[in-house]
């Protein structure tokens, strides 16, 4: 085990040099909780559509930048806040959406970091979690959730070949 004076390594042994390299060691580590306590990004992580009668907690989320649901559906969202080495931090979260009649935000007591988006009129709105960094400034994730009706298909066509009659 090395302590750090602030010109040089020393053993820990070195009685002399002892109280200012336990000292500076104990600022250089101070210094790196601080940094990386810290989050430096916030991502949303959001869950597959699922019914609203259903209040299990999807399994996996993924990252995205964009989700949908029908009328009816819910989905679980849960905010990421990482470290500038990735590290997952532990900072309270706020959940905002932009627009109230498309998507309502219901909280879950028991996990802070995550809400229900609960769909309401279909329609398209964003869905915003914002943290504070270490230099108070705010750092926001953002998710984009359309909502459309429940009797609604989507069909993919795909062109073939031409062929001859």
């Amino acid at each position: 085990m090395s302590l750090y004076t602030p010109t040089e390594s020393v053993p820990w042994w070195a009685a002399d040099k002892l109280p200012d390299a336990v000292l500076t060691t104990a600022e250089i580590f101070l210094t790196w909780l601080r940094q990386g306590g810290y989050p430096s990004a916030v991502h949303i992580l959001a869950g597959p559509p699922q019914d609203e009668s259903d209040d299990s907690i999807p399994s996996s989320k993924g990252q995205a930048d964009m989700a949908a649901m029908n009328t009816g559906q819910k989905i679980h969202l849960a905010a990421d806040p990482e470290d500038a080495a990735g590290y997952d931090v532990d900072v309270p979260v706020v959940f905002s959406v932009a627009d109230e009649s498309v998507v309502s935000l219901v909280s879950i007591d028991d996990e802070p970091k995550t809400v229900w988006a609960v769909s309401g009129a279909p329609g398209s709105t964003v869905v915003t979690v914002t943290v504070t960094n270490l230099a108070g400034d705010e750092l926001t994730g953002t998710l984009a959730i359309d909502v459309v009706p429940a009797d609604v298909a989507v069909v993919n066509i795909v062109a073939g070949e031409p062929e001859a009659e």
